[in-house]
């Protein structure tokens, strides 16, 4: 054989050895190039997962601090306090919000804060209806305590001035109170009594309709309450003045005192439970 036979062959050979080299270099770059495609596959999906957690949690935050900040608006509201503006639409609206918040952490969840968390709204509700039906009694109790508290010449001189008006009203209602604590509430003492109390609220023009209404059922329906306790007849439900209770005991009612401990509380479960939530820990049992 001839050296040009001798080199084809051994060319030959070579590319034949070559080959499978060449589809095992292939396989291994294919294999490498995968197992690349797949970690950088489970890495952005443990970067997509940590930033799904992260603006769920955000999302959650949000959420719990819109609530807080809301219920926060409902807490603070203080009917008894008379140096202070008080509105019953403001109240409302304070409702409307909380209402709002608690229906996007029913959305966002868990299933146990969004319970703790309606907990927190109807209790909050309970106590700003209570608010809301002291509104009438307490708004005219401020206009009394403003209208006294000008005590200046011009004021005092002057027959029509709020002072003068305000002082006749707060005499009236004495009087009614005196009333109450000595006659029964269909005698006619107290009748007579209440109707000028009536007329002299409305001439003085301080008050609205519901205003007036629940300074007569207040005054009159504390001091009946006393009168029936004196004579220890409390529990009768015959007595005059226990009828007349019952029906305005809801104007002096204790609920609002009741009901502020149970706020409290609702409150701080409500907040211990979201910071387990957003530091993924377990809620806490009550």
């Amino acid at each position: 054989m001839d050296l040009q036979g001798i080199g084809a062959i051994t060319s030959a050979a070579v590319a034949l050895v070559g080959i499978p080299a060449a589809v095992l270099v292939g396989r291994w770059n294919a294999r490498a190039i995968r197992e690349q495609a797949d970690a950088a596959l489970t890495a952005a999906q443990d970067q997509a997962r940590t930033n799904h957690e992260q603006w769920r949690r955000q999302l959650r935050r949000d959420a719990y601090a819109d609530f807080l900040r809301a219920a926060g608006e409902v807490i603070r509201i203080d009917i008894h306090n008379r140096q202070r503006s008080f509105s019953t639409d403001d109240i409302d609206r304070s409702l409307d919000t909380l209402r709002s918040a608690l229906d996007v952490i029913m959305l966002e969840g868990p299933d146990e804060l969004a319970i703790l968390a309606a907990r927190v709204h109807n209790s909050l509700r309970s106590l700003a209806n209570y608010a809301i039906n002291q509104a009438p009694y307490e708004q005219a109790q401020r206009i009394l305590h403003t209208a006294m508290a000008d005590e200046s010449p011009e004021q005092v001189a002057d027959p029509s001035s709020p002072l003068n008006r305000a002082r006749t009203a707060q005499a009236a209602l004495e009087e009614l109170s005196n009333a109450a604590s000595w006659y029964g509430a269909d005698e006619e003492p107290f009748e007579n009594s209440r109707r000028r109390a009536h007329d002299i609220l409305c001439a003085s023009g301080l008050f609205t309709p519901d205003q007036r209404e629940a300074l007569l059922y207040r005054i009159s329906g504390r001091a009946l309450l006393l009168a029936a306790m004196t004579q220890g007849e409390e529990d009768n439900e015959a007595n005059p003045h226990v009828i007349a209770w019952r029906r305005w005991q809801h104007f002096i009612s204790g609920e609002y005192v009741d009901l502020e401990p149970v706020v409290w509380r609702d409150w701080q479960r409500f907040v211990s439970a979201a910071n387990a939530v957003l530091d993924g820990r377990p809620i806490p049992d009550d």
